[in-house]
C-alpha cells in the first residue's frame, strides 16, 4: 500500500473526519479523490494556484499600502541602470522582444494550428483560455491600479500604458510556461522533462528582468506578474481538468515530427526578422537629472511624469516641466 492509499485509509477511518465529512460532504470527498495517485497532479495544481494566488495579493497589497517592497524598486532599478553595456543591452532586447505581442501571437497561431492538425481538442481549448485570460487579467489590473511607470529618460525602449503588472512577464507564463506543461505531459522520460523546465524557466526569468533592466517596468511589476502567472496557468489546468478530465485522447492522432519541425521553423524565422527589424534605439538620460523618490514619482506630486489619460510624457517634455532645482 504506497503513501497515498495509507492517508485515504487514514481519513476514512478517523471518527474526528467522519463527523467533518458529514458536515462537508463535497468537499471531503473531493479531498479523497485528489489524494488517489492518478489525481496527485490535479492537487499540486491546486495547491501551485492557491499559493501563487497568495502571493500575486501580498504584492498588490504591499504596492497599495507602500510596503518596504515597494519603496526597493528605485534602487534596484538604478542599480541595473549602472550595469549596462551595449552588448548585454542587444540580449535584454532580444529577450523581452521574445515577450512582444508580435512574437507571442505568432507562436500562438503555430501552436494553435498543430494542435488542431492533431485533434488535441482538450490542449487547444486550454491553451486559448490561458492566452486570453492573461490578457484580461493584465488589462484589468493595469487599469484598477494604473501604476506610473520608471522615469522615460533612463528606459531604453518607449513604453506607454500602466506599469503593473508587466505583460511581458505575464504573457511568458501563459504562452511558455503551458508549451512546457504541455511538452512535460507529452513524454515520460524524466530527462526529458528536467530539460523542458530547466530550459523554460531562465526564458522566462529573463524575459521578466529585460523588462526591468530596460527601465520600463519597476522590480514589483516583474515579481507580480511571476506569481499572477503560473497562478493563472495552475488555475487553467485545474479546472479544466476537473471539468473536462483529461484523457488519452483517443481522438487525437499524431503529428510528423516534420511539420512539428516546420511550425517551430517558421516561429524562428519570424522571431528572427522582428528582431532584427526592430533595432535597439539607446538613449542617453539628460545630465544632471534630479533624484527621484517614489511617493513622488507615483504619485507625480514632483514630477508630471503619467498623465490622467495613460499618455507617457517624452523627455522633452519631462525635462522642461522638471522644477529649477532638479536641472
Amino acid at each position: 500500500m504506497n503513501l497515498c492509499d495509507r492517508a485515504r485509509k487514514h481519513l476514512e477511518s478517523s471518527a474526528l473526519l467522519k463527523c467533518w465529512r458529514s458536515s462537508f460532504p463535497r468537499l471531503f470527498d473531493l479531498i479523497l479523490t485528489l489524494m488517489s495517485p492518478g489525481r496527485l497532479p490535479l492537487a499540486f495544481g491546486l495547491v501551485i494556484a492557491a499559493a501563487c494566488w497568495l502571493a500575486f495579493f501580498g504584492v498588490v497589497e504591499d504596492y497599495i499600502e507602500g510596503d518596504p517592497l515597494i519603496q526597493t524598486d528605485l534602487r534596484v532599478i538604478s542599480f541595473l541602470q549602472t550595469l549596462r553595456e551595449p552588448g548585454v543591452n542587444q540580449v535584454m532586447l532580444f529577450l523581452t522582444y521574445l515577450g512582444n505581442w508580435q512574437v507571442i501571437t505568432a507562436g500562438a497561431v503555430v501552436f494553435a494550428f498543430l494542435m488542431y492538425l492533431s485533434r488535441r481538442w482538450w490542449w487547444l481549448t486550454a491553451f486559448a483560455a490561458s492566452i486570453l485570460g492573461e490578457q484580461l487579467l493584465s488589462q484589468v489590473t493595469k487599469f484598477t491600479l494604473h501604476r506610473g511607470r520608471p522615469n522615460p529618460d533612463n528606459a531604453l525602449l518607449p513604453a506607454a500604458g500602466s506599469s503593473f503588472p508587466s505583460g511581458h512577464a505575464l504573457i511568458a507564463f501563459a504562452f511558455y510556461g503551458f508549451i512546457a506543461c504541455y511538452a512535460v505531459a507529452q513524454t515520460r522520460s524524466w530527462w526529458a522533462r528536467t530539460l523542458i523546465i530547466a530550459g523554460i524557466i531562465p526564458l522566462i526569468l529573463g524575459i521578466g528582468f529585460s523588462r526591468i533592466y530596460l527601465g520600463v517596468h519597476w522590480p514589483t511589476d516583474v515579481i507580480a506578474s511571476f506569481a499572477l502567472g503560473p497562478a493563472w496557468v495552475a488555475t487553467v489546468l485545474t479546472v479544466f481538468n476537473l471539468a473536462w478530465p483529461l484523457t488519452s485522447q483517443e481522438n487525437s492522432r499524431p503529428l510528423s515530427s516534420w511539420i512539428v519541425a516546420a511550425g517551430v521553423a517558421v516561429w524562428i524565422a519570424f522571431v528572427a526578422a522582428f528582431f532584427l527589424t526592430h533595432p535597439l534605439i539607446e538613449r542617453v538620460a539628460p545630465r544632471g537629472l534630479g533624484a527621484v523618490y517614489v511617493g513622488d514619482w507615483r504619485s507625480g506630486r514632483e514630477y508630471n511624469v503619467w498623465a490622467p489619460s495613460g499618455r507617457v510624457i517624452m523627455p522633452d517634455e519631462f525635462a522642461s516641466r522638471r522644477p529649477e532645482s532638479s536641472r
